[in-house]
């Protein structure tokens, strides 16, 4: 499970490389466009209005552009690392449930489920999404061999990952208490 994490991880930084230069290519590609977009209001080509319009829109592009480049220079959680987290949490936490203290139990349920009800005597406890993953493991009612479909269970859990860490950051999320991951977590570690 390593190595293909660190495959991963190998192939993510490569990706980031090539994002990083794509996005400078358009930061560029932009300014140049800004710089016409001028000429052409000088030389009285468009009128004021159309120039402030167009003049906006391209510095809005910029801007995210430039966020976007940013966040991936920024060198923080890449989505290798988010997933070597989530599975290394997912690996222990049987036994951090088990050894640990009270309030590591509560902390580490409150990652890991999202509902929790309690009627009577009867407790319902639902996993998060990626941690159901895991417990329902890959169902598939085709039992051939298809292109689409990761060989083994780890291959489809790291792509089903992958797609979720990457929607996430994405949409922006933070990690959060409602995330599948909190930032900081603790774990029973057993020798």
């Amino acid at each position: 499970m390593k190595n293909k994490v660190s495959k991963l991880k190998e192939d993510w930084e490569a990706k980031k490389e090539d994002q990083i230069n794509a996005i400078s290519l358009n930061i560029n590609s932009l300014q140049d466009r800004l710089g016409r977009l001028t000429d052409a209001y000088i030389d009285r080509m468009i009128e004021r209005d159309l120039f402030e319009d167009h003049k906006t829109a391209l510095l809005m592009e910029k801007k995210t552009l430039e966020e976007k480049l940013s966040e991936l220079q920024g060198g923080g959680r890449t989505i290798p690392d988010q997933i070597s987290e989530f599975l290394e949490l997912a690996k222990r936490a049987y036994l951090s449930y088990k050894m640990g203290l009270p309030d590591e139990k509560r902390d580490l349920l409150k990652i890991i489920t999202s509902n929790r009800l309690v009627e009577g005597k009867n407790v319902l406890v639902e996993l998060k999404n990626l941690f159901s993953l895991i417990s329902e493991g890959h169902k598939s009612s085709n039992v051939g061999a298809t292109r689409d479909r990761p060989r083994t269970m780890l291959d489809w859990l790291l792509k089903k990952l992958y797609q979720h860490f990457i929607a996430q950051s994405k949409n922006g999320q933070e990690l959060t208490e409602s995330s599948p991951l909190k930032p900081q977590y603790k774990l029973v570690r057993v020798k």
